[in-house]
Order: structure tokens, then C-alpha cells, then sequence
């Protein structure tokens, strides 16, 4: 039994290559996870904000409403985000009628037929 050592640098090296490919993916595929967390933080934070300028107006009597439409902006912008975040890493949609696990890419529900992008 031989070995020829030109063989095996060469395996090697194909190995490690592979190993490489795999590692980025699994290291973007985090970066997109993280990323989607924390989208989901800032609207979160826009909600609150929402519910403070809301019973600010309530409380103190003070017309917020240009605010309060800004802020709604900003959480739409958000959403949208968040959507194209949760596209990206493949996400599964849920129907919100029959709570069936969608396809990230679907736009109705694969079961009951509802309109899952709302």
C-alpha cells in the first residue's frame, strides 16, 4: 500500500476549501439572523414609543397625531424590512387562519388559501 502525498495535499486542500464554502454560509446566515432580531427590537421600541405618544395625547390632552403618523411610518418601513430580512434566511410564514407552516416565498396559505403578507 502507497500514498502519494501529491494526492493527499490535494484532498486536503478540496476539504478545507469545502469546509470554507460551508463556514461563510453558516456565518451569513447568522449575520441575517441577528440582523432580523434586531429589526424586531427596533419595532418593538417604535411600538412602545407608539403607546406612550398615545396616552400622552390622552392623559395631557395635546394633539400628537403628526407624531404619531411619523412613527407609523417608520414602523412600516420596519415591517417591510423585517419581511425581506425573514425572505432571506427562509423564515417560514404561518397562516394566520388555519396556523399552517407556509413557504417563506408563498403568498397564500398552501391549505386554506389565505393571504399570508399582510
Amino acid at each position: 500500500m502507497s500514498f502519494n502525498m501529491d494526492d493527499i495535499f490535494s484532498d486536503a486542500k478540496r476539504y478545507v476549501g469545502i469546509v470554507g464554502e460551508k463556514t461563510g454560509s453558516a456565518v451569513e446566515y447568522s449575520r441575517k439572523q441577528v440582523s432580523r432580531v434586531q429589526l424586531r427590537v427596533q419595532f418593538r421600541e417604535k411600538l412602545t414609543e407608539l403607546g406612550r405618544l398615545c396616552y400622552d395625547m390622552h392623559e395631557q390632552n395635546i394633539d400628537r397625531t403628526g407624531e404619531m403618523k411619523k412613527l407609523i411610518e417608520e414602523m412600516e418601513d420596519i415591517e417591510a424590512t423585517i419581511k425581506e430580512a425573514e425572505n432571506a434566511v427562509g423564515v417560514a410564514k404561518v397562516c394566520p387562519l388555519c396556523g399552517t407552516k407556509n413557504k417563506a416565498s408563498n403568498a397564500y396559505c398552501s391549505k386554506c388559501g389565505e393571504r399570508l403578507d399582510r
